[in-house]
């Protein structure tokens, strides 16, 4: 039985340097989608009246369901208001990275990226 000999060791490939470039219009292009689906809530406000709204002229067999149904109208309606307000501070942070992209100069954006982004952050 033969073995063979290991060769002479080969170089590693070179490490791969990841580029990084915000658009900062298409970032403010969904946060502005961001707004525009905050300010939706009307529309899902006036649904959820409609839709979980029961009163006493409603008939018989709704007194039973009165209850429940308008707690889930309550819950519901809280639960919208939640929303609204955390897409809307999520397109204010967006509209804050934007801007944090534009202020920032090249060479400190790229070095923040290189520390923050890097799949090797010690490959500086």
């Amino acid at each position: 039985m033969t073995t063979t000999e290991p060769g002479p060791a080969q170089p590693l490939p070179p490490v791969k340097k990841y580029t990084f470039h915000a658009d900062t219009a298409a970032i403010r292009k969904c946060a502005q989608a961001y707004h525009d689906l905050a300010d939706t809530k009307n529309t899902l406000t006036n649904y959820i009246n409609k839709w979980l709204t029961v009163d006493a002229s409603d008939g018989v067999i709704f007194v039973l369901l009165r209850n429940v149904i308008n707690d889930a109208h309550n819950d519901t309606a809280k639960n919208a208001q939640t929303l609204e307000r955390l897409v809307d501070d999520s397109a204010d942070e967006l509209d804050g990275v934007a801007k944090m992209y534009d202020e920032t100069d090249a060479s400190r954006a790229a070095a923040f990226d290189r520390t923050n982004c890097s799949p090797n952050p010690g490959n500086v």
